[in-house]
């Protein structure tokens, strides 16, 4: 599990935004968050989704199987937090970071 992690908004149109992941300054991935299907869903540098591994932001559940890019723990932290902020303030945050020691 990642010690630190780093979600930056890359891309962004009606209702799905590109996120860079970078976790503990040495590993990267890319999440989408997806406001229409209520997802955030691991993908590639453009946004196209890999794999069925998703977190249902009406359950908070995970969904799938690791496929690329990102192991389950890390993606289950950043996703969560990501789907919190985005509840939280209504809109897709800029950046999301989290430290833990």
């Amino acid at each position: 599990m990642a010690h630190a992690f780093q979600l930056l908004l890359m891309q962004s149109d009606e209702s799905k935004h590109l996120y860079r992941a970078r976790y503990d300054n040495v590993r990267e991935a890319f999440l989408v968050l997806d406001e229409a299907l209520s997802t955030v869903q691991p993908s590639n540098e453009n946004g196209v989704t890999v794999g069925d591994l998703r977190l249902s932001m009406n359950d908070g559940n995970i969904h799938g199987s690791v496929s690329g890019g990102v192991n389950r723990e890390d993606f289950a932290l950043s996703a969560s937090h990501l789907a919190y902020q985005w509840k939280k303030l209504g809109f897709p945050p800029a950046e999301v970071r989290k430290f833990f020691s």
